[in-house]
């Protein structure tokens, strides 16, 4: 039984996402969790953390190489 839930599922997100099926991803996000008994969809939302701009800023510079250690001449 598991193993069919997992794979109905699995079914329905990847057609909403790949085949970009409305129906499938509103039974997967939406509806879907109401008819049927072995499953209870939680949508949590997770932030991501921002970085102030010069610490973004300075990264970047040091990704591209612009900031290096002085070294003696």
């Amino acid at each position: 039984m598991a193993i069919e839930t997992i794979a109905r599922w699995s079914a329905l997100f990847l057609r909403g996402t790949i085949l970009n099926d409305n129906n499938a991803l509103d039974s997967v996000f939406n509806t879907g969790d109401s008819l049927d008994q072995n499953v209870n969809v939680e949508s949590v939302a997770k932030p991501i953390p921002e970085y102030t701009s010069i610490i973004s800023l300075l990264g970047l510079l040091e990704v591209l190489g612009k900031v290096r250690p002085k070294t003696p001449i």
